[in-house]
């Protein structure tokens, strides 16, 4: 089991409207605008790479690092997952929210 889903299942559990992974930063859940840490320790970029290549096709894995900019669709156990990449300040960041839709076989971009 890869180990973003348990911070998936947590988002699911606390109503959560997204997790976010930021380099520097500890995990957070997102809800009503509002972020809140579920880990005491800061994420290096490393760790943050490894977690979402874990979830990536290989394709879309071999794109995977610190001047990404695409999205993708995890099929995790509490269903299907967008991922969306970008840099930020002080390295890159993801959000991975609940998609109402298929899942993606492919990264697609983000301009």
């Amino acid at each position: 089991m890869p180990r973003i889903d348990r911070f998936l299942t947590a988002m699911k559990q606390h109503g959560a409207d997204a997790v976010r992974l930021g380099a520097g930063k500890p995990v957070r859940l997102a809800r009503g605008g509002i972020l809140q840490s579920v880990t005491k320790d800061a994420l290096a970029e490393s760790q943050v790479t490894a977690l979402l290549k874990e979830i990536a096709a290989p394709g879309v894995a071999a794109q995977i690092g610190p001047e990404a900019r695409l999205t993708f669709v995890y099929e995790s156990p509490i269903g299907p997952i967008e991922v969306s990449l970008a840099p930020e300040e002080g390295g890159f960041g993801a959000t991975l929210k609940p998609t109402g839709g298929g899942a993606a076989s492919a990264a697609v971009p983000v301009a």
